[in-house]
């Protein structure tokens, strides 16, 4: 693999955001691919080589990427790069330029966000629990102390699982607005969850235009060949990087 797989996310001016896909020749094993998160059972040395690549797509050395342990926590860190090692961290904030703030899914939502006129930049881990958690808000809300305003922040999210394959408990439906749960099978009647319905409704509420928000262009769970899913491949598998950086 010479060239990084990926998607780009709408960030705004002045900034680089994207979502990296497997890139797989073996998509039936749940490491092989571009995968840069190192606590979910990878080799060092597979990881390296995925970091390697990234850095070198941004021209940057691999040792500026700040990656955090992610623990499905409300979490946020401001100025990560002054807090090693960022562990039980799930959300990233700064205004330094060049500062590429990575976050790690495979089914949840990563969701960057990006205010172009103070740049000042987020990247967030949101399953159902960060969701419920409302970590986007507290996101936001650390952005408001280094400059940003709500009304200038752009918000993308990356590859995530949608409400058609997010089926749940009764008791984790029960904690989501009544209007984002479904039960489209009929057969076994189980509920079904939107995430990103529910995030996008927490950044409206946090002042973000809603006209700034776009959604995740990709299910994971309906795409395991090209994107890593822990519903598909199980959680020992490798995960999507999602990052932002500003730029010069």
């Amino acid at each position: 693999m010479t060239q990084l797989p990926h998607i780009t996310l709408n960030a705004g001016p002045n900034a680089t955001a994207l979502s990296t896909l497997r890139g797989a020749t073996r998509p039936n094993d749940p490491y092989d691919g571009l995968n840069c998160c190192h606590y979910t059972g990878d080799t060092p040395q597979h990881i390296q080589t995925s970091r390697t690549l990234l850095a070198r797509h941004l021209g940057i050395p691999p040792h500026n990427l700040i990656i955090p342990h992610q623990t499905h926590s409300a979490n946020t860190i401001t100025h990560p790069d002054h807090i090693p090692p960022l562990t039980d961290t799930d959300a990233l904030v700064t205004n330094l330029p060049r500062t590429p703030l990575l976050i790690h899914t495979a089914d949840c939502v990563p969701i960057i966000l990006h205010d172009p006129h103070t740049h000042t930049i987020a990247a967030i881990h949101a399953g159902w629990r960060g969701a419920i958690a409302d970590i986007t808000t507290h996101t936001v809300n650390a952005m408001t102390t280094l400059g940003a305003h709500p009304s200038h922040i752009i918000a993308a999210m990356g590859p995530a699982i949608c409400p058609k394959c997010f089926e749940t408990s009764p008791q984790i439906a029960a904690q989501f607005p009544p209007h984002l749960i479904t039960y489209p099978n009929t057969t076994t009647p189980r509920p079904h969850a939107d995430i990103p319905a529910l995030i996008r409704l927490q950044l409206i509420k946090a002042g973000i235009p809603p006209h700034h928000i776009s959604m995740p262009p990709l299910c994971t769970h309906c795409n395991p060949h090209i994107l890593f899913s822990a519903r598909h491949h199980t959680i020992n598998s490798g995960r999507i990087t999602t990052l932002i950086l500003t730029n010069p």
